[in-house]
């Protein structure tokens, strides 16, 4: 969770999958430094992976969206908003649409 430093938050800005190589909004998550260095640096759960657990998750009618992640071998979980969900699952569908091309 982003945390204060005086009256302002402090959280990192991380890519959820590096493979992505335009800057969408939808692609970044917020989370504290030490999250954030767990995610960019021990994360077993693979872009590949990952990617098919957002654009499969069955979440359509849903308030937030749980996906699975291995940190440093253990289970932990990414909280997406609906709308941040979706935008991202769209991102990744289109790209993966455009690669099959």
């Amino acid at each position: 969770m982003p945390f204060k430093i005086g009256v302002d938050y402090y959280f990192e800005a991380v890519q959820c999958i590096k493979e992505v190589d335009k800057l969408y909004f939808a692609n970044r998550l917020a989370l504290c430094p030490t999250c954030a260095a767990k995610y960019q640096h021990i994360r077993e759960t693979n872009d590949e992976q990952l990617r098919e657990l957002i654009i499969n998750a069955d979440a359509e009618k849903e308030l937030f969206v749980e996906i699975p992640i291995e940190l440093a071998q253990k289970n932990y979980s990414l909280y997406f908003v609906a709308k941040h969900w979706f935008d991202l699952k769209t991102i990744l569908e289109e790209m993966m649409n455009s690669d099959c091309s």
